[in-house]
């Protein structure tokens, strides 16, 4: 049994709450993109989150009280600076836990994929940054800065990824997934990597949006087949 906040998944309460103390204590300012996305689904259980949120949200922050204690800050596209408390949201969470977690297999997999894919992420980008002047999301302008690549919603990465899967009968726990550098995840096999690149430019849509606009689109998951561990 655990709970899973995005891609994370946790034994207990407790670990969701080291979790976000390690953030609050490791940024003296904004949170980084990984952190903010995990903060913000769990976010999204807080009671007053409709409110909270309401208008759409640029980013989160980690803001100081006078008397010195860290907490975070929802910064709003409409310039509101909202306070929101992990602590409550977590204890909304529903007591209905998941009852499967990613085994690492597929982690690697999913994170292999993604490395193949980078050349036609980064030909995008560099290709439709400069002719995009406002986020479809927020309506902010694009920079170079602030943008970011989204597969548009149904065919998410995970979806196009599962799709793939499925339709070439590959059984991505068998898939051989090796590492450059030490740390990039890649495929062992250049057939299973062109065969995927291939599908992925055939069939991706891809759109410019803002980094505040990639955080506040909802994180819809795929149902992976995979046994339970």
């Amino acid at each position: 049994m655990a709970y899973q906040i995005g891609e994370e998944v946790f034994a207990t309460k407790t670990e969701i709450t080291a979790r976000c103390q390690k953030i609050l204590h490791a940024s003296s300012f904004g949170v980084a993109d990984g952190d903010a996305v995990f903060l913000l689904d769990l976010f999204q259980h807080h009671d007053e989150w409709a409110e909270k949120s309401r208008g759409g949200i640029e980013g989160v922050r980690v803001y100081k009280t006078p008397h010195g204690t860290p907490c975070f800050n929802l910064v709003c596209t409409d310039g509101r600076i909202v306070d929101i408390s992990f602590p409550h949201a977590i204890k909304c969470l529903p007591s209905n836990r998941i009852t499967k977690r990613q085994p690492q297999w597929l982690t690697d997999y999913k994170a292999a994929a993604r490395q193949t894919i980078q050349p036609q992420i980064f030909e995008f980008r560099d290709r439709e940054v400069p002719l995009t002047a406002a986020c479809p999301v927020t309506g902010m302008p694009v920079t170079a800065i602030n943008a970011h690549i989204d597969h548009v919603a149904p065919l998410t990465f995970d979806q196009l990824l599962h799709d793939f899967t499925e339709i070439n009968g590959i059984d991505p726990s068998v898939v051989r997934v090796g590492s450059q550098g030490g740390t990039i995840a890649i495929f062992e096999d250049p057939d299973v990597a062109s065969r995927w690149a291939a599908y992925h430019r055939e069939h991706a849509q891809l759109r410019v949006i803002s980094q505040a606009g990639n955080l506040g689109l909802p994180k819809p998951r795929v149902a992976w087949a995979f046994q339970e561990i």
